[in-house]
């Protein structure tokens, strides 16, 4: 198996790269000159995606009781990240000729681990006040306690999730983005708890089941379309 051809004559490398045949491919992680603008396309990536952009929106009406601010908050947080995260990514990955470049390889663990921080905390934000409207006087009990009983219920897909990822062979490289978010869920959903019934909180209801079996049900209908659509997608030529 050979190495990777060396550019072709007329074509100016920017950056002294790796001898190709020790490493045959490169990372802008492995150029000093592109590393800067790689990490702050994750940084960017890990502060303004749409999970998090939600959860900003989210923040934002609580804050200001009307429609429009979450809305332009949050889109000005999704569209603008995308273009800077992209910008700087693409500029990091010209330091590599394309025939040199490593697109599949695993971040290291810090980065992987980081970039879902954001996430985590914006949402661990966003739950501990929807927890806190839901425990007002205005909303009704069987609002707050099937509300709960949904959110008990995604608490259990969460900590499902996270075995079956525990389980797998490549749980290292999928772990570490799904433990943030998972910590920051499971945190609120304990802390919403006494929030929203009290001190001593309240004995399982129907209400609560009902929620809990309406978010159950919608989960294990969502996995096997998933099991089928990939089944499919494999059997395919």
């Amino acid at each position: 198996m050979t190495g990777p051809t060396p550019p072709p004559a007329g074509i100016t490398e920017l950056v002294a790269l790796p001898d190709p045949g020790e490493h045959p491919l490169v990372h802008p992680l492995d150029l000093p000159a592109a590393r800067g603008d790689f990490r702050r396309a994750q940084l960017i990536t890990a502060l303004t995606n749409p999970a998090v952009a939600v959860c900003v929106a989210g923040v934002v009406w609580f804050g200001s009781h009307a429609v429009m601010p979450p809305l332009l908050a949050g889109t000005a947080l999704l569209v603008f990240g995308i273009l800077a995260a992209r910008c700087l990514e693409n500029r990091a990955w010209q330091y590599v000729p394309r025939n040199r470049q490593d697109r599949d390889r695993r971040l290291p663990l810090r980065y992987r681990l980081g970039t879902a921080v954001p996430l985590g905390a914006t949402l661990t934000v966003a739950l501990l006040l929807t927890a806190w409207r839901l425990g007002r006087p205005d909303v009704t009990a069987d609002v707050r306690e099937y509300t709960f009983g949904a959110a008990a219920a995604v608490a259990l897909m969460v900590i499902a999730d996270l075995a079956r990822t525990a389980a797998r062979r490549d749980r290292a490289g999928r772990l570490p983005g799904q433990l943030p978010p998972a910590i920051g869920y499971l945190a609120a959903v304990t802390v919403a708890y006494p929030l929203l019934f009290g001190p001593g909180g309240a004995a399982w209801s129907g209400t609560m089941l009902a929620g809990a079996v309406t978010l159950l049900g919608l989960g294990i209908a969502l996995a096997v379309w998933h099991l089928i659509d990939r089944h499919r997608t494999a059997a395919q030529p």
